[in-house]
């Protein structure tokens, strides 16, 4: 087992508003020397179309949140106008996936959410699916690039699940991302980190889009948080080493300590 203390790892994953960075954090205190590289940053739009469908509520009998940034987007829908638009989803089916989702759905929008078993929109499907009654039919603010794979409507048609999404926000690559890849992989390989974790598949399309060199993360082993993000690797032609099952530090210091024991 490769020891666990020093090893450099860089996180690609969207800024994070807290300070020091969670993952960052848990990873320190673990052994690990972490650096977050911001590799994608959000764009907010069809908040107005958002908000239409959230005083629209008595067509839905649910809501899905799969990620802190759909709980932001329902909340500056709402911001400035009447916050009551989101009393009657008080007594509605909301389900998140991740704790910090849910916690911010509760601090924002004062909802009570419940959780997905699995990753994202696995445990989403499979939860709502066992509810009793189920619900007919869900909203589900979502990003571009979610709306456009429809992997939670068609999941949850499988079920006879209503699903409606609306795209309230889309990606777009870090300004500085070029920068931070040359620093990154400079001319001396010895230099280079050993370990490198992707979020999201737009995050791991940006950084091919912007590295001079991609053959470079040939060197290096590949982690992925998810199923999806796993999949989108492996269809660029890349090794993915390990695979966090659940968005969180824990998950993810698990992968990491179970890929460096088997080499």
């Amino acid at each position: 087992m490769e020891s666990l203390k020093g090893t450099r790892v860089v996180i690609f994953k969207a800024e994070t508003d807290k300070t020091p960075d969670p993952y960052v954090d848990v990873l320190g205190k673990s052994g690990f020397e972490a650096q977050l590289v911001p590799v994608i940053t959000f764009e907010f739009f069809n908040l107005a179309g958002l908000r239409a469908k959230l005083e629209s509520h008595k067509t839905y009998s649910g809501l899905i949140l799969s990620s802190e940034r759909c709980v932001l987007a329902v909340h500056q829908s709402i911001d400035n106008n009447n916050e009551s638009i989101m009393e009657p989803w008080k007594g509605k089916v909301v389900v998140c996936a991740g704790e910090a989702t849910a916690k911010k759905a509760k601090d924002l929008l004062g909802l009570s959410p419940v959780l997905g078993d699995k990753h994202r929109g696995e445990g989403i499907i499979e939860l709502l699916s066992k509810m009793n009654p189920v619900p007919s039919c869900v909203l589900y603010p979502c990003g571009e690039l979610a709306a456009h794979r429809d992997t939670m409507a068609s999941g949850l048609a499988e079920k006879n699940i209503k699903c409606e999404s609306v795209s309230v926000y889309k990606t777009v690559p870090n300004p500085g991302l070029k920068r931070d890849l040359k620093r990154l992989f400079p001319e001396d390989e010895d230099n280079w980190p050993k370990i490198l974790v992707f979020f999201s598949p737009s995050g791991f399309k940006a950084v091919l889009e912007h590295l001079e060199n991609c053959e470079s993360l040939n060197f290096c082993r590949l982690v992925s948080i998810g199923p999806t993000t796993t999949t989108a690797i492996k269809e660029l032609r890349f090794s993915v080493w390990a695979e966090a099952k659940t968005p969180n530090p824990e998950s993810l210091i698990s992968a990491l300590k179970n890929l460096l024991s088997s080499k």
